[in-house]
């Protein structure tokens, strides 16, 4: 795709660009000689590599492959790797452990030539928050693009305590709540598990895992590793077959009752979730939530713009008591990303009491749409079942939606993960994308004309010059002009988002139908182009924002999503009045620093969230590992300086900025921070002037700050 070979343009030229920064030191120290040209080889690799449309046109003719094809990762090849690796044992499995840089290999036998998809069973190792990130190779060459990206997930979860579980108006809630009844966000920690990874496109514009050609005979396949180590259990090649329809799934179950259970699960108690980014966020805007509190915070939602990457994942799990029909109903809202609708793809899995094949038993994406499942935007929140959407016959861009049904067996433990996915989104993106590079030539080829700044009043003869040009805008004009309807009649309403393709369509055709009007409007033609690649990017996000889930029947009376007027009115007014009584200053306290002897007084002159962030860091690592007491308290900006002249400054005062030193030297205020207890350990993680103010050891000698080569 065009917008993958403009990633790969821009990272190679930024990668040529950092590696000239650094070419003169480079080249009088071997070591970052190694570098510079591992990277401009990287670069060279990912330019001549085409992108997987490109890769499938090629291979188009072949079939997928034959038996599935298991490589053991313990069996890799010491010729062919370069990273550190080494044997270890996870949950009684073995695996190879492989570092986060370096390349581990494989031999791989193929009985028959065609297409294989490929999956790991990996244990994500404890290391860093972020992803792990993987360059996958055949034969020493990465067969396209997309396969340079491979970002295989984490698992993360919340720890809670058990002694801070407790009934919040018939909810029972897990979190920690500070001295006035606020609940505070619980940490979150790698919890390592074996799992399985298909590769597939890391920004979501494939819904198919990648398929990958073999030929008959010997090949090496090999993993580079980019960012965080992975323990690798084995690597599966295997003939790749998309999911059943929901046709045939749900004939499967033509004759199965209702199940009677009622299930309802809070959607802010995940089991895992596949990023430490997404988390529980407190929704006070409606009584209907689950629980809504209007005296204290109430962490009750999960997700909203933290959720809305592709591949970030939320799981949960759950058991139903009736064997039966059931509907997945999540009380949601997607107001953010206006005029367009969010997409997810629903993962089940059944527990080992299910023998494959039988009834209940799933193992994955349960059928095709559920990798194409919707949730409109709205204003107000909405409680509708896990749906797909499919165009409708009788109307243009008319979709009628059809509501999933799921079969569970009683007593069986699932395992349901949702994870951010463009759906039929991508195919939209992919034609605004193409509309993009094409507009974007044709405004090259103008200017090529008439350059940077036309003559509006003289006659360029483009019709006659550049038909094809001309030709080309009216024909992009009208797929902008067919993909905006198509998103009003998905969201049902006219967007921003609607409004910049509109926009950019109408002068499209203008500049199209009369030549006049090309030199005129080339100015404005640049701006919309700017605007299209913002959409682009917009378009690639996903949120969503989820207060529970309901599991029940469909004839089991839906849950009301919004209040009504006098509830929306009296909740308003509750919440109005306890303000007026809410302590913010210690919001997320534990303790009352002020009954303690010995507190540190913190003021903090930053928003109230950032005021929320540090208080988590104060609760769950500062005061525990040392034993200090903090009385944090959000002040506003300039109550500094009067404090000190005052004599009533706190301990420690957070969001000074730097252009205020000089008025707090003058006045007595600052203090020479190099003579203070162990500020010489501390300084060497920063930049150190070692000619005029140097830092001795024990033995006179200066210290020389290792880190000081990144600052300069």
């Amino acid at each position: 795709m065009a917008t993958k070979f403009k990633r790969a343009v821009a990272l190679c030229l930024a990668i040529l660009t950092f590696c000239s920064t650094f070419l003169v030191s480079a080249a009088a120290n071997d070591t970052k000689s190694t570098v510079t040209q591992d990277a401009i080889a990287s670069a060279k690799e990912l330019l001549g590599t085409i992108s997987y449309d490109e890769y499938l046109d090629e291979y188009s003719e072949y079939t997928p492959g034959a038996d599935a094809i298991v490589v053991n990762g313990l069996d890799y090849i010491a010729d062919k790797t370069t990273a550190v690796v080494g044997k270890n044992t996870y949950e009684g499995v073995d695996a190879l452990d492989t570092a986060d840089s370096g390349v581990v290999s494989w031999k791989v036998n193929i009985p028959a030539e065609g297409l294989y998809a490929i999956k790991i069973d990996y244990w994500p190792i404890a290391d860093k928050s972020t992803s792990i990130q993987r360059i996958f190779r055949i034969d020493d060459k990465v067969p396209f693009k997309e396969a340079y990206y491979i970002s295989l997930p984490k698992v993360w979860s919340t720890i809670y305590d058990s002694a801070d579980e407790h009934d919040y108006d018939g909810h029972i809630r897990y979190n920690r709540t500070d001295i006035d009844g606020n609940e505070i966000r619980g940490v979150m920690e790698q919890t390592p598990e074996w799992s399985e990874y298909s590769l597939k496109d890391v920004d979501g514009f494939y819904k198919d895992n990648f398929e990958f050609y073999f030929s008959k005979g010997e090949h090496y396949i090999s993993l580079e590793g980019v960012a965080q180590p992975l323990a690798i259990k084995q690597i599966t090649l295997y003939p790749y077959e998309a999911p059943q329809s929901y046709a045939d799934y749900i004939s499967q179950y033509a004759n199965e009752a209702k199940g009677t259970s009622v299930i309802k699960i809070e959607a802010e108690y995940t089991a895992h979730t596949s990023t430490n980014t997404v988390y529980p966020v407190e929704e006070a805007s409606s009584s209907v939530a689950s629980p809504s509190n209007t005296k204290a915070t109430v962490l009750n939602t999960i997700g909203g713009d933290k959720w809305q990457t592709s591949g970030q994942r939320l799981t949960w799990t759950f058991k139903v008591n009736s064997s039966g029909m059931y509907q997945i109903i999540p009380r949601y809202i997607q107001n953010i990303t206006d005029g367009m609708y969010s997409s997810r793809t629903l993962y089940l899995y059944s527990d080992s009491t299910v023998a494959e094949g039988a009834k209940g038993y799933y193992n994955g994406v349960p059928f095709d749409e559920a990798r194409e499942l919707r949730f409109n935007y709205s204003t107000d929140w909405l409680a509708d079942p896990l749906r797909f959407g499919t165009k409708s016959g009788d109307e243009e861009n008319s979709i009628e939606y059809t509501n999933c049904e799921f079969y569970f067996e009683a007593g069986v433990e699932y395992t349901m993960i949702l994870e951010v996915s463009l759906g039929t989104m991508a195919e939209i993106v992919r034609k605004v994308d193409a509309a993009l590079q094409s507009i974007n030539n044709d405004y090259l080829n103008i200017m090529r004309l008439t350059g940077a700044d036309p003559d509006q009043y003289r006659d360029y003869y483009f019709q006659s010059v550049m038909p094809d040009t001309i030709i080309d805008l009216y024909r992009q004009s009208t797929v902008l002009k067919a993909v905006a309807a198509e998103l009003v009649a998905l969201a049902g309403v006219k967007s921003s988002n609607v409004a910049t393709l509109e926009k950019t369509y109408i002068i499209l055709e203008d500049m199209s139908r009369d030549e006049d009007e090309v030199a005129r409007n080339l100015e404005r033609l640049k701006t919309y182009i700017g605007n299209l690649g913002t959409w682009v990017n917009d378009a690639k996000n996903q949120p969503l924002q989820l207060d529970y889930l309901m599991i029940q029947s469909s004839e089991e009376k839906a849950p009301r999503a919004a209040d009504n007027f006098f509830q929306a009115f009296w909740h308003e007014m509750q919440r109005f009045f306890q303000s007026f009584f809410r302590n913010y200053d210690r919001m997320g306290a534990t303790v009352d620093a002020s009954e303690v002897a010995g507190a540190n007084e913190v003021w903090l002159a930053y928003g109230r969230d950032q005021t929320q962030v540090i208080r988590n860091l104060v609760n769950n690592d500062f005061t525990p590992s040392t034993g200090i007491t903090i009385d944090l308290k959000l002040v506003a900006g300039g109550t500094l300086l009067p404090s000190i002249l005052s004599g009533q400054g706190p301990d420690v005062y957070i969001g000074l900025g730097d252009d205020s030193v000089i008025n707090y030297a003058i006045r007595g205020a600052v203090l020479p921070v190099e003579d203070m207890e162990g500020f010489a350990d501390f300084a060497l993680y920063y930049k150190v002037d070692e000619e005029y103010n140097p830092l001795l050891d024990e033995n006179g000698e200066p210290i020389v700050n290792p880190n000081a080569q990144f600052n300069d």
